[in-house]
């Protein structure tokens, strides 16, 4: 685990705005929805990008990794992670295996608006474009992936085979388990 000193995107608008951090009644709220806005512009690809070259620049510092890395694994949430692998594969050629937890352009968690998403596509689109091999969770979000990068994609489902809880002495019961 490498710890790398950073602030979201947000924090850094509003100490640029001078505004306060929590502000009661309306204006307090008009104040975060307008931070909110802002933000939602300046934290691309994600709230996350504010690591994204302090990380860059710890793992390529020879004195912390020595020799080197012979491949780079990225996941997601949050999609920094992948732009950051991608830029590790364009400086050291090293393959990368993308790992997409959820969609990207297309999650449907995300709640900003077209633009944001059709930004986001040309994005992953050309990140993505970089990586070796591509990951994900289940069959339809490979097939979706398939169809925007014509890769081959593999979908590697979350859980563990039956036979692990076995050596553990734990049994599964009819009711959901974890």
């Amino acid at each position: 685990v490498v710890r790398v000193p950073h602030r979201r995107p947000g924090e850094r608008v509003r100490e640029w705005l001078g505004l306060p951090a929590n502000s009661p009644g309306a204006p307090g709220r008009a104040l975060r929805s307008l931070r909110r806005r802002l933000a939602e512009v300046s934290a691309l690809p994600d709230d996350e990008r504010g690591w994204l070259s302090p990380a860059l620049a710890k793992v390529l510092d020879p004195a912390h990794w020595g020799e080197g890395f012979d491949a780079v694994v990225s996941t997601s949430l949050p999609v920094t992670a992948h732009v950051l692998a991608a830029r590790l594969k364009e400086r050291t050629g090293v393959p990368w295996l993308a790992d997409l937890r959820d969609l990207w352009a297309d999650n449907y968690f995300y709640p900003w608006g077209a633009w944001r998403r059709s930004y986001y596509r040309r994005v992953e689109k050309r990140v993505l474009a970089a990586a070796d091999a591509l990951v994900t969770v289940s069959e339809p979000l490979a097939q979706a992936l398939r169809e925007r990068h014509s890769k081959d994609v593999a979908a590697i489902p979350n859980g563990f085979p039956a036979e692990d809880l076995a050596h553990a002495g734990i049994r599964l019961t009819s009711s959901f388990s974890i």
